[in-house]
C-alpha cells in the first residue's frame, strides 16, 4: 500500500477550454449520457470524514509508479475532503449496481439517505472504505 503523500500531489491545474457555445448545456450533457465511461465511486474517509462521489472520469495514468487520473470538480464539496484525507479507494462498479452511482451522485429520491447505505463496504488499510460489491 502506498503511503498517503504518494497518492495526491499538487499538478499544474491549468486548462484550456474550445469555447464554441452552439450546443445547449442540456444538449452537451445529453450528448454525454449516450458516450460509454466506466463509471466508479471514489471514497475517502479520515480527519475531515467519510465521503464519496460518483465518477466516469477516471483512467490509468501509469504502471510505473502505479498511478491513475480521476477527475473531481474543485467546487465539489468532496474534493477537500479527498486532499484532506490523503486517501482514497477507487471502486469501479458493475451492472446493476445504478441505485450505488445514483446514491453518491445526489440523484436519488431520498436525498437524506447516506449513500454508503447502498452497499456493504470493509475498511482498507489506508482508511479508505473500500465496496465489498465492486
Amino acid at each position: 500500500v502506498p503511503e498517503k503523500t504518494a497518492c495526491l500531489q499538487n499538478y499544474d491545474t491549468t486548462v484550456y477550454l474550445m469555447t464554441d457555445h452552439r450546443v445547449s448545456k442540456a444538449g452537451f450533457r445529453e450528448a454525454l449520457s449516450c458516450t460509454a465511461a466506466t463509471v466508479s465511486v471514489v471514497t475517502t474517509d479520515g480527519s475531515d470524514g467519510r465521503a464519496g462521489l460518483t465518477v466516469s472520469s477516471m483512467c490509468s495514468v501509469s504502471d510505473d509508479p502505479p498511478s491513475v487520473l480521476v477527475c473531481v470538480n474543485q467546487a465539489s464539496g468532496v474534493c477537500d475532503i479527498i486532499r484532506n484525507n490523503g486517501v482514497i479507494c477507487i471502486n469501479v462498479l458493475r451492472v446493476g449496481h445504478s441505485s450505488i452511482a445514483d446514491g453518491f451522485s445526489g440523484r436519488v429520491a431520498d436525498s437524506s439517505r447516506n449513500p454508503f447505505d447502498y452497499a456493504d463496504w470493509q475498511t482498507l488499510v489506508t482508511g479508505a472504505p473500500a465496496m465489498l460489491q465492486a
